[in-house]
């Protein structure tokens, strides 16, 4: 997560204009775009799904929570300010927690 949070800072006007000045959802995707997308969700879903299998998560649906990730760190190009306070990774690691921990008290 820290990752992509990096690379959308260090990217971040390309990035911008990929999700959203660029035909937003409505534009027809190429195939490689298409084959890059998949590949880079591919790689998150086996790592989720390997960290279920070791027993070190409890995932009831491993495309569902890749989408919720790749939600977060994506929608966060809407309102991150490269200029501002706090970077981009230390958004994803509050992500993170967020997800790993819950909202539950403990």
């Amino acid at each position: 997560m820290v990752a992509h949070a990096t690379f959308m800072e260090e990217n971040f006007t390309e990035f911008v204009t990929l999700l959203h000045g660029h035909g937003g959802t409505s534009r027809v995707r190429s195939p490689g775009e298409i084959a890059a997308r998949d590949s880079y969700e591919t790689v998150l879903r086996t790592m989720l799904q390997q960290a279920q299998d070791r027993g070190e998560l409890n995932i009831d649906n491993v495309a569902s929570a890749s989408r919720a990730i790749l939600s977060m760190l994506n929608w966060m190009s809407r309102w991150f300010r490269p200029d501002g306070e706090r970077r981009a990774a230390e958004f994803a690691e509050d992500y993170f927690k967020l997800l790993y921990m819950g909202f539950k008290r403990r």
